[in-house]
């Protein structure tokens, strides 16, 4: 599993304790907040996901920025990274695919 963080919630007391100095790869026990779920499931008090938090900078020149992803996986921090590039990758393609596909309209007739 691959998710990424606001900012906010990477450096939340619940996941970090204080706020992230440097990159780095720092193990985590993913506690629910109190909006995860909210009136649909009851967590028991001590629920726990062990994870690793993975902070990044991305982006090139005056465009870098952090990327704060959880995982559980056992890769190292760098194939995790690139495995959520990809999807980020696959995710914007197809926005602009669906982007094409309304400006144009699609027509359909049905079979005959």
């Amino acid at each position: 599993m691959v998710v990424r963080l606001t900012a906010v919630r990477a450096q939340s007391k619940s996941l970090m304790g204080g706020p992230i100095a440097r990159a780095g790869d720092y193990p985590v026990c993913w506690r629910p907040s109190r909006w995860d779920g909210k009136g649909q499931r009851d967590w028991p008090v001590d629920a726990c996901v062990d994870g690793r938090l993975i902070a990044w900078r991305v982006g090139r020149g005056k465009h870098k920025q952090w990327l704060y992803l959880f995982t559980t996986s056992s890769l190292p921090a760098e194939d995790v990274v690139a495995l959520y590039g990809r999807r980020w990758n696959i995710e914007t393609d197809l926005r602009s695919l669906k982007q094409t596909v309304a400006s144009r309209g699609s027509r359909c007739s049905p079979p005959t």
